[in-house]
């Protein structure tokens, strides 16, 4: 929860080898699903994916809000978002997470349910 300008980092969510499919081929994969009532708050997160030109995409339910390219030399993003981080526009939304490809993620997500 919020104590003062900065936040306790009280959720960590991680995704160990799923595999998820490009875009197109499934729906999104939910990473973060908050309790009912709540939003997330997501202040970072490390994801590897195994195969390297890869797009990930995550969504605050169906609406895109972060887009990075995982090169050929570096296939792990750590992103830490800046400020307060990225809040849920809605309660009761969820996390997700697309792929320009079909790839295995291995990721950690985290921040706090408010």
């Amino acid at each position: 929860m919020p104590r003062g300008t900065a936040f306790d980092l009280e959720v960590f969510k991680t995704v160990s080898e799923t595999e998820i499919k490009k875009v197109g081929e499934t729906t999104t994969t939910e990473v973060w699903k908050p309790e009912t009532g709540k939003r997330f708050r997501l202040c970072g997160f490390s994801i590897f994916v195994d195969t390297a030109l890869t797009v990930v995409t995550l969504e605050d339910e169906t609406t895109a809000f972060y887009v990075v390219a995982v090169e050929k030399l570096t296939p792990t993003v750590n992103v830490n978002f800046p400020m307060q981080g990225y809040v849920s526009t809605k309660v009761n939304n969820k996390l997700k997470v697309k792929l320009s490809a079909t790839n295995k993620v291995t990721a950690t997500f985290y921040g706090v349910e408010e």
